[in-house]
């Protein structure tokens, strides 16, 4: 039986909330994970110092996907440039993740460091 985190994380993987191409993104960012193939593109809309709308495509595993989709969320009204804490991020996912999953975990915060 699955636990209600691993729901979270398919269900945010199956049906992104904040997934497609941003029209008139102020900012593109895109980064992979070479040891996976995991892809992220993020796009922001930023206005007046804040990031107003927060999209991603994504070309990844499923904790990489929900990852980027949580971090859109996210960043949607903060201060641009933003920082995000890793720790705290990734244990939005709610499950323990070996070594090799924290990096698809991490893969949008790499993504968004790029500024």
């Amino acid at each position: 039986m699955l636990s209600p985190a691993e729901l979270v994380i398919i269900d945010r993987a199956r049906n992104p909330q904040h997934a497609g191409e941003l029209v008139g993104a102020t900012h593109t960012l895109r980064a992979s994970n070479l040891s996976c193939g995991d892809e992220v593109t993020l796009y922001l809309a930023v206005e007046d110092g804040l990031v107003q709308d927060a999209r991603h495509l994504s070309r990844a595993c499923s904790i990489c996907t929900a990852s980027t989709d949580l971090l859109c969320a996210d960043l949607i009204g903060k201060p641009w440039p933003t920082s995000v804490d890793a720790t705290s991020h990734v244990a939005q996912l709610g499950i323990e993740l070996s070594p090799g999953r924290q990096k698809c975990a991490e893969l949008p915060l790499q993504t968004l460091n790029q500024t």
